[in-house]
């Protein structure tokens, strides 16, 4: 070997040995950067003002607003796909369902091709099952059930009975047409409930107490825990975040969302500072928290 490339290189060789020597100790190898957890994210629809909120949930479970993004009319109950990609908002009076895709880095809602979708009369309860990709809507004036495929989203005629192992529809008579007169009790009972991810605690949002409930539940009973809790006025929807250290409720006279760390042993509610903060719309009702996958 050339005398003088050799030098070159034993040169270069203990530079690059000295440049990674600490206090004597070769440096260990490098290691790669940890992963970032996927952002969690929280969505609220606004039934007045026929939109939807969109805030990303961070470290310290305070919410920080993304956007608004536009709705049907009177917007109220939401769904989410396992995977965090889609959400679901059912459209009370304007009798359908807006779809929407969550952007996972950013929380943004893009409407999916074709939506909204037609529903039957008044939408209101819905219910995901993601591992046969349907979604159901119950249709509270139309007394029936709509049906849809998640990658088609081709509604079906209601009401239907369901097959619970293979998800199959049939019709069934229709159930009896309800009130439409809601009386005083319709605001001072509990009305909305969120199950903690461990399935030990239950939430409920006392909507005439303006105040949030926590129940421990075993072998399917609910003792009371810890409540109640003060909210705000009208507290209607309560949902707790993918990793279950906190709890929002929606107030709907105060358009804005209370916040609470929760004790995961015994239920306990703390308001975590800055609470409540604004919703983002007129007459939040509905509530939804995700960790896009």
């Amino acid at each position: 070997m050339n005398r003088k490339f050799s030098d070159i290189l034993a040169i270069s060789l203990l530079a690059v040995l000295l440049a990674s020597c600490g206090s004597g100790k070769m440096m260990g190898p490098v290691m790669p950067p940890p992963m970032a957890q996927n952002p969690e994210f929280l969505f609220v629809a606004n039934t007045n003002s026929n939109t939807v909120s969109s805030f990303e949930i961070d470290s310290s479970g305070m919410l920080l607003s993304i956007g608004s993004f536009p709705a049907g009319a009177s917007p109220e109950f939401m769904a989410t796909d396992a995977a965090g990609k889609f959400l679901f908002v059912g459209n009370t009076a304007s009798n359908n369902v807006s779809a929407f895709q969550i952007d996972k880095a950013t929380g943004k809602l893009t409407p999916v091709a074709g939506s909204p979708f037609a529903t039957g009369t008044q939408p209101e309860g819905m219910a995901l099952v993601s591992g046969a990709n349907l979604l159901f809507v119950a249709n509270n004036i139309g007394n029936s059930i709509s049906a849809f495929h998640i990658d088609h989203m081709s509604n079906a005629v209601s009401p239907f009975s369901v097959d619970p192992i293979r998800g199959s529809l049939s019709p069934v008579t229709p159930l009896p047409a309800l009130s439409q007169n809601c009386s005083s009790t319709c605001h001072t009972n509990p009305l909305r409930v969120a199950i903690h991810p461990t399935a030990r605690l239950a939430f409920v949002a006392d909507v005439g107490a303006n105040s949030v409930s926590s129940f421990a539940i075993s072998n399917g009973v609910l003792t009371l825990a810890a409540g109640p809790i003060p909210t705000g006025q009208h507290p209607f929807g309560v949902a707790t975040d993918p990793s279950g250290k906190f709890v929002y409720v929606v107030n709907k006279l105060d358009n804005n969302i209370a916040a609470f760390s929760v004790d995961t042993m015994t239920g306990a509610l703390t308001p975590l500072a800055n609470s409540p903060v604004p919703a983002g719309g007129s007459e939040p009702v509905g509530i939804v928290t995700v960790r896009p996958q």
